[in-house]
């Protein structure tokens, strides 16, 4: 019995022992060859050595420009990316980015200019965050029906006033079928 422990003993020794030698040959290999006072860093030599840099070519993805639309007439600009395009109305701008449409009308506060709009779609408006029009900072509310986004309203109310000015402000998508039709996020 007692042969036996010494035996266990060797054997749990050797693997240890083996167990490190691979682990030291491994890093070894990994390092490639080492030459013993290949290079003394006192001689030309050392100076000789390039370090070459590797470069990634990964190029962060630019900012698209803001652009800006002046209504001279009623008194307002605002700033807006240059990836939508934009189109002007009577009493309306019209920014589109693919299917989305960002409308946004305008008249007056004491003007009875009616926007044309009579209603929305089905969907319960969700306060979903605040943005900034004008310097001034507007609840965005995201109507949504059966767990999907089908459009966003700019107001608590069906106006935003900004001084002597009304706006109705939203963002939908007019062409998706609105029963598919959910909204991303950006």
């Amino acid at each position: 019995m007692v042969i036996k422990m010494n035996t266990k003993k060797m054997t749990i020794k050797q693997n240890l022992a083996l167990s490190f030698l691979l682990l030291v040959m491994i890093g070894l290999v990994g390092c490639g060859s080492i030459e013993v006072g290949a290079v003394d860093a006192n001689t030309e030599e050392a100076d000789a050595i390039e370090v070459k840099a590797i470069e990634i070519g990964i190029e962060p993805t630019p900012m698209p420009e803001n652009l800006t639309y002046s209504n001279d007439f009623y008194g307002f600009k605002f700033e807006y990316p240059e990836t939508w395009t934009l189109t002007e109305k009577d009493h309306s701008v019209v920014l589109k980015k693919g299917t989305n449409r960002l409308g946004i009308n305008f008249r007056w506060v004491n003007e009875s200019f009616n926007f044309g709009r009579t209603g929305f779609g089905a969907g319960t408006p969700i306060y979903s965050d605040k943005v900034y029009f004008m310097r001034q900072v507007i609840p965005e509310y995201v109507v949504e029906f059966e767990h999907l986004a089908k459009f966003v309203i700019y107001s608590d109310t069906s106006l935003v006033k900004i001084d002597d000015l009304a706006f109705g402000i939203v963002l939908e998508d007019l062409i998706t079928n609105y029963m598919t039709l959910d909204l991303p996020d950006e």
